[in-house]
């Protein structure tokens, strides 16, 4: 599969070939920016699941919810 350019994407001489190259999973920008790089171990603050379903059944997997939700910094 050839790389093409955002550019080139919008020329419609370029055919089906050129819009099935170019996903979202292709899709490799390039900051113009050259700043430090900086990888969190985890979020500053804790997170709120807003859609949950209650799946555990039992104490045990309510257990392992708690402890997936503590490794995971979830709040609630």
């Amino acid at each position: 599969m050839s790389n093409i350019t955002l550019a080139q994407a919008g020329n419609e001489d370029m055919g089906a070939e050129a819009t099935e190259a170019l996903l979202l999973k292709n899709y490799r920008p390039e900051s113009l920016y050259i700043l430090p790089e900086y990888k969190a171990d985890k979020a500053r603050f804790k997170a709120i699941d807003m859609h949950s379903h209650p799946y555990p059944k039992t104490e045990q997997e309510i257990e392992e919810w708690v402890q997936t939700m503590k490794e995971n910094n979830i709040q609630k």
